[in-house]
């Protein structure tokens, strides 16, 4: 007994495989994709971030005329361990007075 493609009311199990199997594929060539985009947005940011401090050491160096001391209190930063550099002070007069107009 053959029956007749017209007759049937669902899809067989080989052709559902199929199907599975082309989804998972077209995934599988899809990832690596998404990953290089995310890679990419980060890389970006990072850009975005180092450049940000940039702009920052120009703007200190504008109003003050000196750019801000790598260690507080003298150029021998291995004598002592408990120093901290300029970007731990908070010295990015910048960063307040941004923060201060947005909220």
């Amino acid at each position: 007994m053959f029956v007749n493609k017209t007759d049937r009311k669902a899809f067989t199990f080989t052709e559902l495989m199929v199907v599975i199997t082309i989804i998972l594929v077209l995934l599988g060539l899809a990832l690596p994709a998404i990953q290089s985009v995310r890679e990419s947005a980060r890389r970006m940011q990072c850009q975005n971030h180092l450049k940000q401090v940039a702009i920052g050491l120009h703007n200190y160096h504008d109003s003050i005329r000196v750019l801000p001391p790598a260690y507080p209190g003298g150029f021998a930063p291995f004598l002592d361990d408990k120093r901290w550099g300029w970007a731990a002070l908070g010295r990015f007069d910048f960063l307040k007075e941004s923060c201060f107009r947005h909220f």
